[in-house]
């Protein structure tokens, strides 16, 4: 089913919100700019008979049970156009195991209108291009302090449409200074974030109506969003006004370079040290033990967090982190042959998570390495997004949520290999996957508990050293193969099944993708501990 899909320049994209919000030629305060989409939409769009596919958001995926992504399709009985909802009756489930109710009330951003619909007269194109840009208005526009703006006599379009526009493009092709790019890409996250809660916290205070205000914890919490929210709109909106060459007088301003190195060591720290509170003899003690890790010739800097570290760094530096917990929110790929590694050998004290509900924990882009960790990758999709290079897990135990249905420990998408030396990966819906062309090397490592295993396509090589696959309740591993690339095999084999399984990875010897060296233990995995899948046959 294809989906319409637009790449506008930010001309057009000016172009087409000034066509809405600036169409009556009148001062527009913020609060009516919801209603001018309404009447836009209404005038323009179609209102009822349209097909579209709903991918349903991923905690709502995990609220129902379905893995994620689940689309949806279905027809629009009815577009709610005050509310910028639609009526969905569904008709079809990607899970056939997954039931919804008939009907569903979406938001229109969520809705991709398809390209072909069962009533031709349908002016789709049109109605698909309003959502678009209903879509990029509502995600890269307009921000969460909107919302509380006030002021009658300002016209919103005037002061913020341009300007943000033209921020959103800067940020997109990262044109500001990295370590300012990121720092404000964390602020837009953290306000996303908030306004979500404090969306949740307002329905709580209406069913609180009439109780103690002092005893009120809602009310505290709405409040102190609030304050967060005026903090964060102060930045963004300083540099949504600021030229670039004053941006970067800002970041100077507000992140100064180290100088006091400069005369004796004039070029950049290689490493960077993060600390952690304690007495200042657990201070002592514990660069003392990282001065043996790292040696004395390399110039190091003291950060005081893993993401200011990151924030910080050059893509080649190597961090070293102290036990306890750290949480980070990553907008740039890690590459350039750097690493992160744990002081001390054990995996458990050194935990790596992500800040907030998101997609991916870390993402590799290049030569990296990641040594004595624990990630834990319960609160992601995916916990590692391998999209290049040679990625190194030494001592690393990767922990995913047992309930999620539908998360990915690592995700191997583009060319390269990937070596998991004493490591251990639990409790994922996919343990490890990778696409042709990809090298996975596991040795002295463990994975267990996750409903797959590890699934690799052909092309890609399993390299298993002396690592076990168990107690995976579906497969565990998985070789996805396209019948007609494997003739040869075909008539070697003698074997046409779209399914073949196998219990003993000795049965495996004749097929490429698969190399097994040491003692290997597969066991317990519920239906079966190989299985090769052809997707071609008998069709």
């Amino acid at each position: 089913m294809e989906v319409f899909e637009f790449k506008k320049s930010l001309l057009v994209r000016q172009q087409e919100a000034l066509q809405v919000l600036g169409a009556r030629d009148v001062p527009m305060p913020a609060s009516t700019v919801r209603k001018e989409w309404a009447l836009f939409l209404e005038i323009a769009m179609e209102p009822t008979g349209w097909q579209a596919l709903w991918r349903i958001p991923r905690l709502v995926c995990q609220e129902l049970s379905t893995k994620f992504p689940t689309v949806v399709m279905g027809t629009v009985e009815k577009v709610l156009f005050d509310d910028l909802k639609a009526i969905l009756v569904v008709e079809a489930v990607e899970n056939d195991d997954f039931h919804l109710p008939e009907k569903q009330i979406i938001p229109l951003c969520d809705l991709w209108p398809l390209k072909h619909q069962r009533i031709e007269l349908l002016n789709i194109d049109r109605t698909a291009d309003c959502i678009d840009q209903l879509r990029f208005f509502y995600q890269h526009v307009w921000m969460p302090w909107d919302y509380d703006d006030d002021d009658e006599d300002r016209d919103w379009p005037k002061k913020h449409l341009e300007s943000r526009i033209k921020f959103y493009c800067d940020l997109k092709n990262k044109t500001m200074p990295k370590r300012l790019t990121c720092h404000v890409l964390t602020l837009l996250d953290e306000a996303n974030q908030l306004q979500k809660k404090r969306e949740l916290l307002e329905l709580e205070t209406e069913d609180e109506d009439g109780t103690d205000p002092t005893e009120n914890n809602s009310a505290s919490d709405l409040l102190k969003i609030h304050l967060r929210l005026n903090s964060i709109k102060n930045v963004i909106e300083t540099l949504e006004f600021f030229a670039p060459e004053m941006r970067t007088i800002y970041e100077q301003v507000c992140f100064p370079k180290e100088t006091y190195y400069s005369e004796d060591h004039p070029q950049d720290p290689s490493a960077c040290i993060i600390t952690h509170v304690g007495s200042l003899d657990d201070q002592i003690e514990y660069l003392e033990i990282t001065k043996k890790t790292i040696g004395h010739q390399k110039l190091v800097r003291i950060c005081d967090s893993l993401q200011e570290a990151l924030d910080r760094s050059r893509a080649s530096d190597d961090i070293y982190l102290p036990p306890g917990q750290h949480e980070v929110k990553l907008f740039e790929d890690l590459n350039g042959d750097g690493s992160i590694q744990a002081i001390g050998s054990d995996q458990t004290q050194t935990v790596i998570r992500c800040r907030q509900d998101d997609t991916v924990l870390l993402t590799l882009a290049g030569d990296y390495r990641l040594e004595n960790i624990t990630l834990d990758c319960s609160n992601v999709q995916t916990g590692i997004l391998v999209k290049r290079g040679n990625i190194t897990f030494k001592n690393c135990c990767f922990t995913g949520d047992p309930k999620d249905i539908a998360n990915h420990g690592i995700l191997v998408c583009g060319n390269g290999t990937i070596r998991l030396e004493h490591c251990v990966v639990e409790n994922f819906s996919f343990g490890i996957c990778a696409n042709s062309r990809c090298n996975v090397q596991l040795h002295n490592s463990t994975v267990r508990d996750c409903f797959e295993g590890i699934k690799i396509v052909d092309g890609c090589r399993l390299e298993i050293s002396s690592s076990a696959v168990v107690n995976c309740r579906n497969y565990g591993t998985i070789l996805e193969m396209d019948d007609d690339d494997d003739d040869e095999k075909d008539e070697s084999a003698g074997e046409t099944e779209a399914v073949q399984c196998y219990q003993d990875y000795r049965q495996l010897r004749e097929w490429k993708e698969f190399v097994f060296e040491g003692a290997c233990q597969f066991q317990n995995n519920g239906n079966g501990n190989f299985v090769v899948f052809r997707n071609d046959v008998g069709q």
